[in-house]
């Protein structure tokens, strides 16, 4: 899943920038282009809708999530994870939410 993702959640749009320095991890990005956070381990395989899946919210699920949800790595990788509660649900990364897009202009 390499590239850059737009995805909008509780109305604010977000860039997602996967597959950064040739690793596994993510950026987030605000719509103007101010990182917010990196969150993922390189190396690692994320398959939500699985056992493995279900492991990672139950234990996620016990991290408080801050007022600034935003820059919250937990909060984001469970939205990978596509976890509800202590279950992933979804066998699609980000719920199925996260759309491709070109990379923005910003970014160069």
């Amino acid at each position: 899943m390499k590239g850059w993702y737009k995805i909008q959640t509780r109305n604010r749009t977000f860039y997602l920038h996967e597959g950064l320095n040739g690793t596994k991890r993510t950026a987030v990005y605000t719509a103007t282009g101010k990182l917010l956070c990196r969150f993922g381990k390189p190396g690692s395989d994320i398959r939500p809708g699985t056992a493995k899946g279900d492991n990672y919210c139950a234990r996620s699920a016990k991290i408080k999530i801050t007022p600034h949800w935003t820059k919250s790595a937990n909060w984001w990788s469970r939205l990978k994870w596509s976890c509800q509660g202590s279950r992933s649900v979804s066998t699609a990364l980000y719920m199925g939410k996260a759309k491709k897009v070109k990379q923005p202009k910003w970014s160069s």
